[in-house]
């Protein structure tokens, strides 16, 4: 049975592989993700690519990632992915911050 006492995770590392490769992080609200871009040659730099707000756009139509209304967000999350990829692969990446806002 379960331990009701137990401490309960509420946000899932996800590893992206296929078209692309980067890591994105999703909890109730939010979901956040870098991707790598192979021209820089550092597997450890990631840039920041998308970040939808799951509560208002469940469908994660708009990208957020780049909106200066949503720095704040974005930097709490880029830090909770850094720290996760820490905790689970035990490696430092950084990630390069959206500056535009995406089409």
């Amino acid at each position: 049975a379960a331990d009701p006492e137990a401490s309960v995770r509420d946000e899932v590392l996800v590893q992206i592989s296929e078209a692309g490769r980067g890591r994105a992080i999703r909890t109730p609200d939010w979901t956040y993700c870098a991707m790598l871009d192979p021209a820089d040659g550092d597997p450890d730099l990631l840039h920041e690519a998308y970040c939808y707000d799951n509560r208002n756009d469940p469908a994660q139509r708009t990208n957020l990632a780049g909106d200066p209304a949503f720095r704040a967000e974005r930097e709490v999350l880029r830090e909770r992915l850094i720290s996760v990829v820490r905790h689970e692969e035990g490696r430092e990446i950084r990630v390069r911050e959206k500056t535009d806002k995406p089409d």
